[in-house]
């Protein structure tokens, strides 16, 4: 599975949680402990993604941790 969502993000260069998730069938919260595997071997690394209402969130579609964490792969 490592190797996987390593492949995964080197062909799309950045990927949210949900969009990782979504490739894999999972949820998101399940794909969470690969990730923090790949984070503290940093192959990878949380890209923040910012929210188009600029700080004044009224609940859109991107107020949720799945859509607001990105990760790429880590540059050595």
């Amino acid at each position: 599975m490592l190797t996987e969502v390593l492949k995964l993000l080197k062909k799309h260069r950045r990927l949210s949680l949900l969009e990782i998730a979504g490739y894999f069938r999972m949820e998101p919260a399940a794909l969470e402990p690969v990730l923090d595997i790949l984070l503290r071997k940093k192959r990878i690394r949380v890209v923040s993604a910012e929210c188009s209402t600029a700080g004044s969130c009224k609940g859109c579609s991107c107020s949720s941790k799945e859509d607001m964490l990105s990760f790429e792969i880590a540059n050595k």
